[in-house]
């Protein structure tokens, strides 16, 4: 099916895109581990489009008020006209996001195969009910907090209050290593100095908790922490990162 009657859809030109930067940032806040794009961002995007218009499609959408972008590539195929690649997209609401994928079944007559690196949720809002993608490879990409205490005030957590004592173990930065406190209340979170160590946390297994690629209690279980502790300190700090496993749609 094509957009939803109403739906206004238009080309872009690369240097319009920064424009649309809200809807990038609409859909970014739905997911974990997104870039939050800045001026230097928009402009390396920018350009990946102008050095390659021939085969860039960029389109813009409306429905309702709300915007919506999506940049596609047309690559080679060994079985239709072309394939496509979804290379970028934002959208302010669930139903720009459906337009989007109406705009992109609008190639099936002449391009076969449609390519995404986007988190599944993403990929089932673009489709309809019995559609379905096929996840062929995945990359991993690395975390390593520099600075600990900056990183958990910096980030955004669920409001569940926290008291957790940890031990952090960080053999390279010794500001990071060492028992720590982390105090948590109303979405704001604190690593202060101090306390009995309860948790063994490894720095590397602090930032698989951090980023939500493993739950408190996963880690446990598998034996990444380890710790005197309660169940409930588990339950609590799985709270504090619950959410959708973090995914970065971006290549640099």
């Amino acid at each position: 099916p094509s957009p939803a009657v109403g739906t206004r859809i238009q080309r872009l030109e690369p240097s319009e895109l920064e424009a649309f930067a809200p809807a990038y940032d609409a859909l970014a806040r739905q997911s974990a581990g997104w870039v939050a794009r800045g001026d230097r961002w928009w402009w390396h995007r920018r350009r990946m489009l102008d050095q390659n218009t021939v085969r860039n499609y960029l389109y813009a959408l409306e429905v309702d008020g709300r915007r919506g972008y999506v940049a596609l590539d047309a690559a080679s195929s060994d079985r239709e006209v072309f394939d496509l690649v979804l290379t970028d997209l934002g959208a302010e609401s669930s139903e720009v996001l459906h337009a989007i994928g109406g705009l992109i079944r609008r190639f099936g007559a002449v391009a076969d195969r449609v390519t995404a690196h986007q988190p599944p949720w993403v990929l089932e809002a673009l489709t309809d009910h019995g559609h379905r993608w096929t996840a062929a490879a995945s990359q991993g990409w690395m975390l390593r907090l520099v600075d600990a205490p900056a990183a958990i005030r910096a980030r955004g957590w669920a409001p569940v209050p926290a008291t957790v004592a940890l031990d952090v173990v960080d053999p390279h930065l010794r500001h990071n290593h060492g028992p720590f406190v982390l105090t948590a209340a109303d979405g704001r979170a604190h690593l202060e100095p101090g306390g009995p160590g309860t948790w063994r946390f490894p720095v590397t297994a602090l930032a698989a908790w951090f980023s939500g690629w493993r739950s408190a209690s996963q880690l446990a279980w598998l034996g990444e922490i380890e710790g005197d502790g309660s169940p409930e300190d588990l339950a609590v700090l799985d709270a504090l990162t619950a959410g959708p496993e973090p995914a970065i749609p971006e290549f640099y």
